[in-house]
């Protein structure tokens, strides 16, 4: 107990999990990860490895890479998770204050706020693991279906078993009110 009690003592460090993303927050400082919500397997969280950790975290962050691991994947979740350390090429810096939400994701919308604001998949949540992904995939299909005009998609691969290509895009793609234009490798810069 004396490593947890050590870790999640202090009132200066918290962690949050919406939808797509784990919030690690040091004062008003943050860090973002990103993940991949999954149908029918664990969610899988993008994790720096350590290499590229020491090479583009923010300065604040850049002698902490066990203690802000060990932090968030110590956390009893309400969620299965899959944590996959890869290289990567940049750890944005955010404050307390960041939005975590993408411009025009379901997240971004009215709706999608309020149910990250319920936190569901916080240790010991008010509905298990399952009934958070039912809500939360029954939103990205409504969010789908209620699209119009022009949908332009910046996708690198489309992973199999995930919400994205197993919920989004076929309901998507069965939405007669779009115009679907799925741009592979390209950079979103909006």
């Amino acid at each position: 107990m004396g490593l947890f009690n050590k870790i999640f003592k202090r009132k200066d460090k918290k962690a949050i999990m919406g939808w797509r993303f784990i919030k690690y927050t040091d004062g008003n400082k943050a860090i973002m990860f990103v993940i991949e919500p999954m149908v029918g397997v664990p969610d899988l969280v993008y994790l720096p490895d350590e290499e590229s950790w020491k090479n583009y975290a923010p300065n604040w962050a850049k002698n902490n890479y066990s203690e802000i691991i060990s932090y968030i994947k110590l956390i009893p979740w309400n969620r299965k998770l899959q944590w996959n350390i890869t290289p990567t090429c940049s750890i944005p810096d955010y404050n307390d204050n960041s939005d975590a939400a993408a411009p025009g994701s379901l997240e971004s919308t009215s709706g999608g706020r309020q149910m990250e604001n319920e936190n569901l998949f916080k240790p010991g949540g008010v509905i298990n693991h399952q009934q958070a992904h039912v809500i939360w995939e029954r939103l990205e299909t409504r969010f789908a279906q209620q699209a119009q005009g022009e949908v332009k998609l910046f996708v690198n691969d489309i992973i199999p078993k995930s919400v994205f290509a197993e919920v989004s895009l076929p309901a998507l793609k069965d939405n007669p009110n779009i115009q679907l234009v799925i741009m592979k490798g390209a950079q979103y810069d909006g």
